[in-house]
């Protein structure tokens, strides 16, 4: 059985072990304090500068070594945030438990480390300083926030009426889709933004920690209408209240 200690121990391994990998860290759930019995690995490495396909490499043979992958994706790239990422679980290990590793090179050191959104890297070693903790830049953050919730706000006006017309027209695929990406997203960011604006563009992803009880269970009731006449009634709450943060008011719960 591949246990998550076991996991995490022989990363660590490899890791120390090459002397062309120059800093290692947890982010996650070790970065953020909230391990549990569900917790996967999310391993950032800093590789010198010309070996970063060598150390994906590397790593990827590290977990094959506990067992045969049966996860095995690699992002296609370039990737949004710059660095190589893959996903990777060996046979043995429960279906929830692999390793998200992310590659830097020393001249592009990792994203993701703004304190706010990702919490305290844990650092197996770094000898160098290269993994630098950012702060987030208070007025440039504040406007993206500004502007997502007005987004959201234009985007909600135009997505509810689509998803009563597409439903009229029998359509009921295509009223989901445009509820769930441009009704519901819309709402969660306003949502977000006012109770837990440093992550605002987290989606569902974390409500237990950055919205209060009944919001959450408000907003995930939302996320699982249920039939044809659940989803019209979903988007007209939906629309309700995004009316009422637009206007300051507080939604009831």
């Amino acid at each position: 059985m591949v246990t998550r200690d076991r996991m995490i121990g022989a990363l660590r391994g490899v890791c120390e072990g090459d002397g062309h990998v120059l800093a290692a860290f947890l982010g996650g759930a070790d970065a953020s304090g909230r391990v549990d019995g569900w917790s996967d690995v999310d391993l950032v490495v800093i590789a010198e500068e010309g070996r970063g396909e060598a150390t994906l490499g590397m790593i990827r043979a590290g977990v094959a070594a506990m067992g045969a992958l049966v996860l095995d994706f690699r992002l296609p790239e370039p990737t949004w945030h710059g660095m190589r990422q893959a996903f990777l679980r060996p046979a043995g290990a429960p279906e929830w438990l692999m390793v998200d590793v992310c590659v830097a090179e020393r001249s592009s050191p990792p994203r993701l480390t703004e304190r706010e959104r990702h919490g305290e890297p844990v650092v197996w070693f770094d000898p160098e300083g290269l993994i630098r903790v950012t702060e987030l830049d208070g007025d440039e953050h504040a406007e993206k926030v500004r502007a997502e919730v007005e987004k959201a706000r234009h985007m909600i006006g135009l997505a509810g009426p689509l998803v009563r017309k597409t439903l009229a027209r029998g359509h009921v695929g295509e009223a989901v889709s445009v509820y769930q990406r441009m009704v519901l997203a819309s709402l969660v960011a306003m949502v977000r933004a006012e109770h837990c604006p440093e992550r605002y563009d987290f989606g569902l992803r974390y409500l237990d920690r950055d919205v209060p009880g009944g919001v959450r269970e408000r907003l995930e009731r939302l996320a699982l209408p249920v039939g044809v006449e659940g989803l019209r009634d979903a988007t007209a709450e939906c629309e309700g209240w995004a009316r009422g943060l637009a206007r300051g008011r507080e939604p009831r719960a």
